[in-house]
């Protein structure tokens, strides 16, 4: 697990145990009483800690955050009062940091995306407020290949099914359905085709402007492209007028108003031209086939740009940040980094990393296995599995392992491969991406 600065782990407590997200310091911050509420959030939690020095540590310890200050604050007898101190000591470096700067606010909310322990506590906090307005049992997220955006405070969201090429739209604004759903319905339809400002594990409001990313994908009543606001606003009504139901939300126990409509037929063909160029780009710098690429991009997110997991990966090719995405940013700038979301949502930096990692594969973790088919299963399975669990699978000695497969037929790595290796995904994936590159292999 990833370590926060002590500054940061402060304010991520604060953000959790006193109930005040990343997106309420947002709104925050751009209203005009900004140093009111963070003085009174301050206050707040320097007496929660004074009344429950104990319970901070129980945190502490769950979260399994090893910080100099705490440490030498458990050592001492005077446990409580050196814990109060030092929280108080930092909330109050923050308070008027903040004050002074309120910009800095933001800097702290992103790297604390940029932890693995950030992003658990991000969507720790989605999640409660998901329940709250929804319901457990309809608590819905983004995934691989369903892109879901919540707006309105919750009250809506849209959800994308790349892979079944559906769409759903839904409101649970009791005051005004069907204008809330309205709304919902024009924001998803004129969503750009840029990732800068959308950010899936919150309600805040997408930015409209560019080229829409469901213009190819979705027409109107008349089988017109929509690209303006005056023909998503004519289509909204449409929609609301001859696709409206109504359902009741068992706990809690709310009216959803929702419309439902497909892309068009020819959606999967529209998705594999829209990325061709780029693949086509990256596979010439990497020595790749295209179509494996697109075989992978097929099965990791069915060509949704803003596929998410909870490892966390992201885009179209499902990097994660940490460790592909590593490997990827040391093989194409030479130095080391990581590759923020935001990044990885933007699809030719998401191939580029994907077929720099598919290279790294290939020439460092299984380098040495001579047969190009061979190999290309190797990497294909290295690609979900790990190049480690691909070579233990034959040996645990890695030089073995590589004179092993090299001494095998490429029909009996693959079938060694699909029967042996230890991760059951891993079997999976590997039929499920040359099962995929058939349908792209010209």
């Amino acid at each position: 697990m990833s370590k926060l600065p002590f500054s940061l782990l402060a304010l991520s407590t604060l953000f959790s145990l006193m109930g005040c997200t990343w997106q309420t310091i947002t709104r925050t911050a751009t209203a005009d009483n900004f140093r009111d509420e963070i003085n009174q959030i301050t206050q707040e939690k320097r007496q929660y800690y004074r009344e429950n020095p104990l319970q901070f540590i129980e945190e502490m310890q769950q979260t399994s955050q090893k910080v100099e200050q705490i440490q030498n604050a458990i050592q001492s007898e005077e446990l409580g009062a050196k814990i109060t101190q030092t929280i108080t000591q930092k909330v109050e470096q923050k308070k008027n940091q903040y004050i002074q700067n309120p910009a800095d606010i933001f800097k702290d909310i992103e790297n604390l995306k940029k932890s693995e322990e950030g992003v658990r506590k991000i969507y720790e906090i989605f999640n409660a407020h998901v329940d709250e307005n929804w319901g457990k049992e309809e608590n819905k997220s983004a995934t691989q290949t369903i892109f879901i955006k919540y707006t309105n405070h919750y009250k809506s969201r849209a959800s994308i099914d790349f892979e079944k090429g559906h769409i759903s739209i839904e409101t649970i604004d009791s005051k005004n359905p069907k204008t809330s759903l309205k709304k919902a319905i024009i924001t998803t339809l004129l969503a750009p085709n840029n990732p800068n400002g959308l950010e899936l594990t919150d309600d805040s409001e997408v930015k409209i402007g560019g080229r829409p990313y469901l213009a190819d994908f979705v027409k109107d009543q008349d089988g017109e492209q929509i690209l303006f606001e005056w023909r998503a606003n004519r289509y909204a009504d449409y929609l609301i007028q001859n696709a409206l139901t109504k359902r009741t939300l068992k706990n809690p126990k709310r009216e959803v108003w929702a419309v439902n409509f497909d892309m068009q037929q020819d959606y999967h063909e529209v998705q594999n031209a829209q990325y061709g160029d780029i693949v086509a780009k990256y596979a010439k710098k990497y020595q790749l086939n295209p179509a494996l690429i697109l075989g992978i991009i097929k099965t990791e997110s069915s060509f949704n740009p803003y596929a998410t997991s909870r490892a966390p990966a992201y885009g179209l090719m499902q990097i994660v940040p940490k460790t592909a995405g590593a490997d990827a940013h040391e093989h194409i700038h030479g130095r080391k980094g990581i590759p923020t979301a935001n990044m990885l949502y933007k699809p030719e930096t998401n191939i580029h990393y994907g077929t720099a990692y598919l290279q790294v594969l290939s020439k460092r973790y299984l380098n040495g296995i001579t047969n190009a088919q061979s190999l290309e299963y190797c990497i294909i399975t290295a690609y979900n599995a790990g190049a480690g669990a691909v070579l233990d699978t034959f040996h645990k000695n890695r030089k073995t392992a590589v004179n092993v497969i090299n001494q095998k037929k490429p029909e009996e790595v693959y079938y060694i491969l699909r029967n042996k290796l230890a991760s059951q995904e891993g079997r999976r994936y590997l039929e499920k991406v040359t099962t995929a590159k058939k349908t792209f292999q010209k």
